[in-house]
């Protein structure tokens, strides 16, 4: 019974897909521009991060400083003097996620630095994306923000941005990872297909993103990307990730020798981040540089 009903649904689904896929494409050839606002609102449109007290606290005794990308103007904070250690928040997410990281950063003599990426807290716009994301990664990793960087901690897509703009100007800052989204690619061109958009149209979107940034998803994509690392890097994942799988980890661990894997387990994909896990990394890896647990 369960299994005629799955089967019953699948194919139900499918055809549902089918429609709804060629009834986008006439649409899109019809109205591109219209359809394209609309796929990027839906896909690209990031949603609004809570604060805590504390966070918001952290956050608010930090020096504000803004530079420009693609027009847009990005905000960020920074506490202590130092060479520089940037933390790259993830989609849906903000700089203040990292504020329990802050006072180790500060305390080893370093200059913390966070920001909010394009279209994120209190930076300027509605919708972002990867190319987006990694070009204001690039701007802060070659000081134009008047604060040189030595050092990495990246979030999720974040982690993802991170690896693309280290790779596009041939820097090998030290890298600590958490829960990198390695799997792009993959994840963007599903999250079309479950809402029926074929891969043709998909295709499309993306290729015109491509154009106006300069970049190419496939040659660009994380998990590509990551496989020739030229630096060591530090990846803490958490077993039970639901959002990102830690299998994405394990794959980028095993295809190159100098990336190694830290897991943690009832942490999921957010709270890992206010961890003591990630506070031990942290100090123990990205600070001391101390031998990392594989």
């Amino acid at each position: 019974m369960l299994d005629h009903y799955l089967n019953a649904t699948e194919n139900s689904t499918s055809v549902l897909n089918k429609f709804a896929g060629y009834l986008f494409f006439g649409l899109y050839k019809l109205a591109p521009a219209r359809v394209s606002q609309w796929l990027l609102r839906l896909f690209f449109r990031p949603g609004i991060a809570l604060q805590g007290e504390q966070e918001k606290a952290v956050w608010a005794s930090g020096s504000a400083f803004e530079f420009e990308s693609h027009g847009r103007r990005i905000c960020g904070r920074y506490w202590g003097n130092g060479p520089g250690v940037l933390m790259v928040h993830g989609w849906d997410g903000r700089g203040s996620q990292f504020y329990r990281l802050v006072e180790p950063i500060v305390t080893a003599g370093y200059r913390a630095i966070a920001f909010d990426a394009p279209a994120h807290g209190e930076s300027a716009g509605l919708e972002t994306n990867y190319f987006e994301y990694t070009d204001a990664v690039r701007h802060l990793l070659c000081g134009d923000a008047g604060m040189p960087v030595d050092k990495v901690v990246a979030h999720s897509f974040g982690a993802a941005a991170t690896i693309n703009a280290i790779d596009k100007e041939g820097l090998a800052p030290d890298l600590l990872l958490i829960a990198p989204a390695l799997h792009l690619e993959e994840f963007l061109h599903t999250s079309f297909q479950r809402h029926g958009i074929p891969f043709g149209l998909f295709r499309e979107i993306i290729g015109r993103l491509e154009t106006r940034y300069g970049y190419d998803f496939h040659r660009d994509n994380p998990e590509r990307l990551i496989s020739h690392l030229a630096q060591p890097c530090v990846i803490l994942h958490d077993e039970l990730d639901r959002l990102v799988p830690i299998e994405q980890s394990r794959a980028a661990a095993a295809a190159n020798p100098r990336v190694s894997l830290q897991s943690t387990r009832d942490l999921g994909h957010t709270r890992i981040l206010k961890s003591d896990s990630a506070i031990a990394a942290v100090n123990g890896y990205l600070l001391e540089q101390l031998p990392a647990a594989s």
